[in-house]
């Protein structure tokens, strides 16, 4: 191994983090970084952060974080999203509230790694503060932003979660923030903003949502439409199922 790194320069160690294939040479190329006092440079942390978060070395991952003397986003949002995936997502909120404070600037990837870990550890306070904040700082348009904030209300508590969601979407609309690409992220979005109400029981807000996706003209996936149908059977609702039936065989004639 020492003569892989007889040549410490930035851009080598950064080559080595790239194809780095085990905790043990990222551990020796971490000392790499130690010894050469590279451990300010920004994209050999950012690299070396996403590593071992990725590895599920949080630990580590925050100890090299806080021997940074000025992070920059992408540093807080590597170590922020780390947090979201852990055991202690609770942690995410005060590293935000210390990047804040530190008067580093949020972007689109911090609110999305903050909504995800709201909806994730239902901390829904927090995630509403969250969506002031993504007001506040004009992320509204932002096409992550929007795909977990409408996730979040959709999945959130109370009797009115689907309608929150749909409020908000409706609002994207009608201000022109509401991007096609982003309605199509929506549907086939690992876990679909709306799905949840069907998974939980859900089928009656589940087919809300769906019809009001029908009239928005957002178009429909095969995720989307199987889901409705298995929410018609729960619910009987024979006439929408005949709909979602006969749009499925026109959509199949179409495509051949």
């Amino acid at each position: 191994m020492a003569k892989v790194f007889r040549h410490s320069h930035p851009q080598n160690l950064f080559n080595l983090l790239e194809s780095c294939n085990s905790i043990r040479k990222l551990k020796q190329i971490h000392n790499q970084l130690l010894v050469n006092g590279f451990t300010q440079k920004n994209f050999l942390i950012i690299k070396l952060l996403f590593y071992y978060v990725y590895s599920g070395y949080l630990e580590l991952a925050l100890t090299v974080f806080e021997n940074v003397g000025k992070p920059s986003t992408a540093l807080w949002n590597q170590i922020i999203r780390g947090h979201g995936r852990s055991k202690t997502p609770r942690k995410l909120v005060e590293l935000y509230n210390r990047m804040v404070e530190t008067e580093v600037k949020p972007d689109g990837y911090t609110y999305s790694f903050l909504l995800n870990a709201c909806v994730k550890s239902r901390m829904f306070r927090e995630g509403e503060q969250v969506h002031g904040r993504v007001f506040a700082n004009g992320y509204c348009s932002n096409i992550l932003v929007q795909t977990n904030l409408v996730n979040f209300y959709a999945v959130g508590e109370g009797a009115n979660r689907v309608e929150n969601s749909r409020r908000v979407v409706t609002i994207l609309i009608e201000k022109g923030e509401f991007s096609m690409k982003c309605r199509r992220e929506m549907l086939s979005h690992g876990r679909p903003w709306w799905l949840g109400c069907a998974q939980n029981g859900k089928s009656r807000e589940a087919l809300s949502m769906f019809q009001w996706m029908r009239r928005s003209h957002m178009g429909l996936d095969q995720v989307a439409l199987v889901s409705a149908l298995s929410a018609c059977v729960v619910l009987g609702d024979l006439e929408l199922g005949r709909w979602i039936h006969w749009y499925i065989r026109k959509a199949s004639c179409v495509k051949n």
